[in-house]
C-alpha cells in the first residue's frame, strides 16, 4: 500500500489461508486499513480547511505563514534541503555543506559536528548555497527534503537551549507558562505582521512546523 503521485494503491495478493477465522481477521484487517488511508488521503485537504476556517474565528495559530526560508541547495547532485529550527537544522546544514562543495570542505578539515559558532565553508550570506525561495523555482529536477520532528520534542528542546540555558526568552527565566504564554503573543502578532525582518531567534524556533 502506498500514496503517490495523485494515486492509490490498495493491498493486493493477500495471502490466501485455508483457516475461515484467519482469513476473515485478514480480510477485516486490509479493510480497515484501506478505510484509514482513503480518510487520511481524501480527507487532509479539507481538513486543513477547516483549520484554517476555524483559526481565523478563534484565537488558535494558524498553519502555513512563511516565518523564514532557510533553503539550502547542493546542484552538483540535484538536492534542495529546507532548514528547520530545532530540528537537526545544524546537522543539516554541514551535511549540505558538505554536499555543496566537498573539495572545500576536506580541504578546511570541516566536520559534520561544527557548531553554529564556527566558521563555515558555507554562509547564511552565500546566495548560491542558501537560496531565496523565489529561485527554488529557477532549478529543474530537484529532491527536496527536509527533517520532521515530533513537535513537542522540538518545543522541550527550544524551552532548554534557549530559555533555560541561555535565558533568551523575555524575563520568563525557566518559567514554562511565562515562556508559552509569550510565545503565543508573539507569533500572534507576527501573524498580524508576517515580516521575516522583524521574526526574532525565539520566534523562529518556537514557530509551529507547518510555518
Amino acid at each position: 500500500m502506498m500514496i503517490g503521485s495523485d494515486k492509490l494503491f490498495l493491498l493486493q495478493n493477500l495471502k490466501i489461508v485455508r483457516n475461515t477465522d484467519e482469513r476473515s481477521k485478514i480480510i477485516l484487517k486490509a479493510f480497515a486499513i484501506n478505510m484509514m488511508v482513503l480518510m487520511y488521503y481524501y480527507g487532509f485537504t479539507e481538513q486543513t480547511k477547516q483549520f484554517r476556517e476555524l483559526s481565523r474565528n478563534t484565537d488558535l495559530i494558524p498553519p502555513y505563514i512563511n516565518i523564514r526560508s532557510d533553503l539550502f541547495i547542493a546542484p552538483k547532485y540535484g538536492i534542495l534541503a529546507c532548514g528547520i529550527r530545532k530540528s537537526m537544522s545544524q546537522l543539516l546544514i554541514n551535511i549540505m555543506c558538505l554536499l555543496h562543495n566537498e573539495t572545500e570542505f576536506q580541504r578546511q578539515n570541516r566536520s559534520l559536528n561544527d557548531t553554529w559558532m564556527s566558521d563555515r565553508v558555507c554562509s547564511h550570506k552565500d546566495p548560491h548555497f542558501h537560496i531565496p525561495q523565489k529561485s527554488v523555482d529557477s532549478y529543474q529536477n530537484l529532491t527536496r527534503f527536509a527533517f520532521i520532528r515530533d513537535p513537542f520534542d522540538r518545543f522541550i528542546s527550544f524551552y532548554l537551549h534557549i530559555c533555560k540555558n541561555d535565558k533568551g526568552c523575555w524575563d520568563c527565566g525557566d518559567n514554562m507558562r511565562c515562556v508559552v504564554e509569550k510565545v503565543y503573543i508573539s507569533l500572534k502578532n507576527y501573524e498580524r505582521n508576517p515580516d521575516e525582518a522583524t521574526s526574532s531567534l525565539v520566534d523562529r524556533h518556537a514557530a509551529p512546523i507547518s510555518w
